[in-house]
C-alpha cells in the first residue's frame, strides 16, 4: 500500500473545488451560500497545484509537531484580508506559512472558535491574522489529529487525509441533502425532513471535528435492546437524556409543508442548541456507541453491540447511490426497493464499529440505523434494507453543518 503526504492529492482536490466553484457560480448562489450570506468571490482558490500542495503539506506536517507535550490542532483558512466580512485580528507582521508558525499560533486559535488566516504574499504564503469564526466557505484545512486533515470548500467536505492516504470526494458521494434523505428514509419519516436527520449529522460532525471516532445507534425500542442483551450499556442514563429532543421542532418536521419557519430554524441553529449537539456528541467519544430512540432521547452511552453474527439469510450491501437516487424522492422512501447495490463480505465492510453496526441492523427488528464515524474523518450510514436481514451501507456521508 502506497503512503503519501496530502500534497499528492493536490491536483484532484484543485480540480474538485474548481468544479464546485463553477457550479455554484452557474447557479447564482448555492444553497450553502444563501445560508451563510457569503459571495462566491469571498472563497478564493489556490493559484496552482503547487500552491495547493503547499497548503496541504504544511498543515500536515504541523499536526506532527508538539509544543511542551501539546499536540498542534488548528483550522486554517485560505482567504485574503479583503475577501471576508467577519471579525479578524490582523498581525502587524505576517508570519511565513510554515509548520513551525502554525505550531506557535495554534494555542491562540481554538479551532472551535477561530481559524488562522492564510493568503498569498509576494514571497509565498503567509499567515496574516486570526479570523474570529471557525468555519467559512473558503478553502479550509482542519488539523484534528496527528497526520490527519479534513479539507472543506463552500461549506462541504472535499477531502480527508489519514493514515498516509488522501481521499477527494467524488460526484458519486452523497451530498448533505442526500444524506438527510437517506437518514429520513432509514427512520421511516414520510415528509421531507430537516430536524432529526440534521441533528444526527450534527452529532457525527462534532465527533469528526474533534478528531474522534464513534457511533450513534437509533433504535425504535432501545430499552428492549438492552433488556434482551443485544446491546450492553456501560453508562445507562437514569431516564432518557433529553438534550437532543425538541418536541416543537419535531412537530414542525411532521407538518405537511415540512418547512420550518425562520424562528424555529434560528432556534435549531442557536448556540444553545449547537452546544447540546456538541455535548451529546462527546458521549460518543467514550468507548462504545450512543444509543437513542426515534425522538433522539439518549438511553445511554458506551453501548456495546452483543451480536455475534448476521441473520442466516442476511447480506451486507454497499449502495450504488446514483442509481438509488430516484427511490429517495419517494415518500416515504423504501430502501429495500433499492436494487442498485453491491454485496460485500462482512469483513470488508470496515472496522469493528462498522461490522458491529451491520450485525445489529441485520438481527434486530428494532434497529433503524447506525451512523458510524471513523477517526479519519469519514462517516457511514448503516441501515436495514427489507425484512430478511439485509443491510445497506452508504459511505462518505456528508456531515458539514454549514449546510444547515
Amino acid at each position: 500500500m502506497e503512503l503519501n503526504a496530502p500534497g499528492a492529492s493536490a491536483r484532484a482536490l484543485l480540480e474538485r473545488i474548481r468544479q464546485m466553484r463553477a457550479r455554484a457560480g452557474e447557479d447564482g448562489a448555492s444553497h450553502a451560500h444563501r445560508l451563510a450570506g457569503l459571495r462566491i468571490n469571498a472563497a478564493p482558490l489556490p493559484a496552482s497545484i503547487e500552491e495547493t500542495a503547499t497548503l496541504l503539506d504544511v498543515c500536515f506536517f504541523a499536526t506532527l509537531l508538539e509544543e511542551e507535550g501539546r499536540q498542534t490542532r488548528f483550522a486554517a483558512s485560505f482567504i485574503g484580508p479583503d475577501d471576508h466580512d467577519v471579525s479578524a485580528r490582523r498581525l502587524a507582521r505576517p508570519l511565513p506559512f510554515t509548520p513551525e508558525s502554525i505550531k506557535r499560533l495554534a494555542p491562540a486559535a481554538d479551532p472551535e472558535l477561530s481559524s488562522l488566516a492564510v493568503s498569498r504574499a509576494a514571497d509565498g504564503l503567509s499567515i496574516w491574522g486570526l479570523l474570529d469564526v471557525p468555519r467559512l466557505h473558503c478553502l479550509q484545512i482542519f488539523g484534528s489529529d496527528t497526520g490527519q486533515l479534513r479539507v472543506t470548500y463552500l461549506g462541504q467536505t472535499q477531502m480527508v487525509h489519514a493514515h498516509g492516504r488522501g481521499r477527494v470526494r467524488g460526484e458519486d458521494d452523497p451530498s448533505f441533502i442526500t444524506s438527510i434523505q437517506l437518514i429520513a428514509a432509514a427512520m421511516g419519516l414520510v415528509t421531507p425532513q430537516w430536524y432529526r436527520p440534521r441533528a444526527l449529522l450534527g452529532l457525527a460532525d462534532a465527533l469528526i471535528q474533534a478528531g474522534l471516532g464513534g457511533a450513534i445507534l437509533v433504535s425504535k425500542r432501545p430499552a428492549e435492546e438492552v433488556r434482551r442483551r443485544r446491546i450492553a450499556l456501560t453508562y445507562p442514563s437514569f431516564g432518557p437524556l433529553r438534550t437532543l429532543e425538541e418536541p416543537v421542532l419535531e412537530a414542525q418536521e411532521a407538518a405537511p409543508a415540512a418547512s420550518p419557519d425562520s424562528e424555529l430554524l434560528a432556534h435549531f441553529k442557536s448556540v444553545e442548541r449547537q452546544r447540546d449537539i456538541y455535548r451529546s456528541a462527546r458521549l460518543g467519544a467514550v468507548d462504545g456507541a450512543v444509543l437513542v430512540d426515534p425522538h433522539l432521547r439518549i438511553t445511554g452511552f458506551g453501548a456495546m453491540i452483543d451480536v455475534q453474527g448476521m441473520r442466516a439469510s442476511g447480506r451486507a450491501f454497499v449502495v450504488d447511490l446514483p442509481a438509488a437516487m430516484p427511490h429517495l424522492s419517494e415518500a416515504p422512501a423504501n430502501l429495500s426497493r433499492v436494487s442498485a447495490r453491491i454485496e460485500v463480505p462482512l469483513e470488508q465492510v470496515g472496522g469493528q464499529r462498522h461490522q458491529s453496526a451491520v450485525r445489529w441492523c441485520s438481527t434486530s427488528n428494532a434497529a433503524l440505523l447506525g451512523l458510524v464515524c471513523s477517526q479519519d474523518g469519514a462517516a457511514s450510514l448503516i441501515a436495514p434494507v427489507g425484512r430478511d436481514g439485509d443491510v445497506g451501507i452508504v459511505n462518505n456521508v456528508e456531515t458539514s453543518p454549514e449546510n444547515w
